[in-house]
């Protein structure tokens, strides 16, 4: 079952999201952390650790607002909207992106060893991008029906 506590610090954690949270991590992740989204798949607190340090690098801000959890047996399900400032995307303006997170913890619920996080990454990254994201708005108009 999950332990209370872990759920409460991995809203604390993601709530602002930067460099200097870090720190937090041994406290949320098992050592041997399996962490997947869109972009890649890490192994190892230290990999998990590299993979937030490079892409927080640049971020003004990133913020999760978790809209609900679910917890059965030692899996934790999230939905939430993660806002992000960054000067490379939508022009250095902030911009949402909904998401949801699967979490397994260890058997005694006080470590997550397996975190995936599922989100549109085109509307992340390719829908940002001011070039890109005009030949994306002409295809989905046409894909419209």
């Amino acid at each position: 079952m999950v332990n209370d506590e872990i759920i409460e610090l991995i809203k604390a954690f993601y709530a602002d999201l930067s460099v200097d949270s870090l720190s937090m991590l041994p406290d949320i992740y098992d050592v041997n952390i399996i962490f997947q989204d869109p972009v890649q798949k890490v192994e190892g607190l230290d990999a998990l650790k590299s993979y937030f340090q490079h892409g927080l690098a640049n971020a003004k801000r990133c913020t999760f607002d978790i809209q609900e959890t679910t917890v059965v047996k030692n899996t934790v399900f999230l939905v939430w909207t993660m806002t992000l400032e960054h000067p490379k995307l939508n022009g250095g303006k902030f911009f949402s992106i909904d998401g949801t997170s699967r979490l397994i913890t260890n058997d005694n619920g006080t470590k997550v060893v397996f975190h995936r996080d599922y989100f549109d990454l085109g509307a992340m990254l390719y829908e940002q991008i001011p070039i890109v994201s005009s030949v994306i708005r002409a295809i989905k108009k046409r894909a419209k029906l």
